[in-house]
């Protein structure tokens, strides 16, 4: 009895360790530079193809695989008319394609384990709990130098992103984590965990469950905005969730969440605001570098921060008929950003075009399409419209592409329901 009991537990943490990795995108040393850890992770996916060869049979996933590889001709489009070939977006393709391996790999030995009592609710948890556990080695190795210096010594960056970590490191100016855990990413990720948390929040019954649930979302949104202020979005998108009526898109139907919880997320979101606060000093902390840096939206005048105004710099639109349509085919122009934004619409255009882009959005739509559909589940339906927006609104800031995190949702219905079609 002990011992199944010490394997479960052992099991739950392999488990959120297996989604840590996956999700956070880590290149390791003494790995080369391009071996992360959902490219390793994706051998797994080859390992189960190879044991049971039907996986691909399954039409979503066979229309998914098709939309990915049909956005290759726009790319081309572009390429053969601008005469430029700059193929960024081609390696975007083939990594999204191995995305799509690598989460079901994951999601086939997660299901090999767990077995059929696997829930989207554990899918959640999982993700919420990878997260927190990231965003918590970030704050440990912010207040602890110590520990700082190992998460930058295990990993490897390319030398301009080394540079900027080196900077930030010294003024500590924010958190920095691992993989994709940092800066713009790192911030995208967050969001995606606070709107996991806000799913795990309404469906929970139990208050004590509650009370701990609504303290990791406490706890991502502090630590996720000493990342990258992107955390906001996530947060403001969460709370929407939370207090806004549900509504039954499939049956036409407007149901009301009666949210119990509202004070105790209130009274224990400031108890967490307010650890680094009895932890440092007011003083100390109104005057750290990172404090001024996450919370500069609320401290600058007219809620602007450096960021927004560099942003505000950065909205510089196609001036020809051409580059709206099939655009100059660049992404990169050997010194940075094409035309010097970094803003993930235009960024889009200026690449394919409108009609690359819709390729490019399409994709991630598709997806969340298709979970609400399998799912049926008015929790997730609504769950699929809010990831939704945030795809929508993220890319007013830069590229947001949320596939890696898509896919997991997906393989795990796409699985779900082979497995039920097995038992019958």
């Amino acid at each position: 009895m002990y011992n199944s009991a010490l394997a479960k537990v052992w099991f739950k943490i392999s488990s959120i360790i297996l989604t840590f990795l996956y999700l956070f995108h880590i290149s390791f040393k003494p790995l080369p530079y391009v071996l992360r850890t959902r490219l390793i992770i994706a051998l797994i996916g080859v390992y189960f193809i190879l044991r049971k060869r039907k996986i691909f049979l399954n039409y979503k996933v066979l229309k998914l695989i098709l939309l990915t590889v049909l956005a290759i001709f726009p790319i081309l489009i572009s390429s053969l008319i601008n005469k430029h070939f700059d193929f960024w977006f081609v390696q975007n393709i083939v990594l999204t394609l191995i995305y799509l391996l690598s989460s079901y790999g994951m999601m086939k030995l997660l299901f090999y384990y767990w077995g059929t009592d696997f829930s989207i609710i554990d899918i959640l948890k999982l993700i919420v709990y990878a997260i927190a556990f990231h965003n918590l080695i970030t704050a440990l190795g912010f207040v602890f130098p110590g520990v700082g210096s190992v998460i930058n010594m295990i990993q490897n960056q390319d030398e301009n992103t080394q540079l900027v970590i080196n900077s930030i490191i010294e003024f500590q100016s924010r958190f920095i984590g691992l993989g994709i855990g940092s800066f713009f990413t790192g911030g995208v990720v967050s969001s995606l965990g606070l709107l996991c948390s806000a799913v795990l929040i309404v469906q929970e019954k139990s208050k004590k469950r509650a009370f701990f649930q609504i303290f990791i979302f406490a706890f991502i949104a502090l630590t996720g905005l000493f990342i990258a202020r992107t955390t906001l979005i996530g947060f403001g998108l969460a709370i929407f969730y939370l207090y806004t009526p549900f509504i039954d898109v499939s049956k036409g139907v407007l149901r009301r969440y009666r949210a119990q919880n509202r004070i105790l997320l209130v009274c224990l979101f400031l108890i967490v605001l307010l650890i680094p606060v009895l932890y440092l000093g007011i003083a100390q902390l109104t005057e750290s570098s990172a404090f001024v840096h996450a919370f500069e939206i609320f401290l600058g005048d007219g809620g602007s921060t450096s960021s927004t105004e560099h942003m505000k710099s950065m909205y510089i639109f196609p001036d020809n008929f051409k580059t709206w349509i099939i655009g100059d085919g660049k992404f990169t122009d050997g010194s940075g950003y094409y035309m010097g934004t970094d803003i993930g619409y235009l960024r889009l255009w200026f690449y394919y075009g409108v009609i690359g882009s819709l390729f490019f959005f399409f994709q991630q739509f598709y997806s969340l399409y298709l979970i609400r559909k399998m799912a049926n589940d008015i929790l997730i339906d609504k769950f699929c419209v809010f990831l939704g927006l945030f795809v929508v609104i993220i890319n007013f800031k830069g590229i947001g592409d949320i596939n890696y995190f898509l896919f997991l949702i997906l393989w795990f219905y796409v699985l779900k329901t082979q497995r039920c079609l097995q038992k019958k």
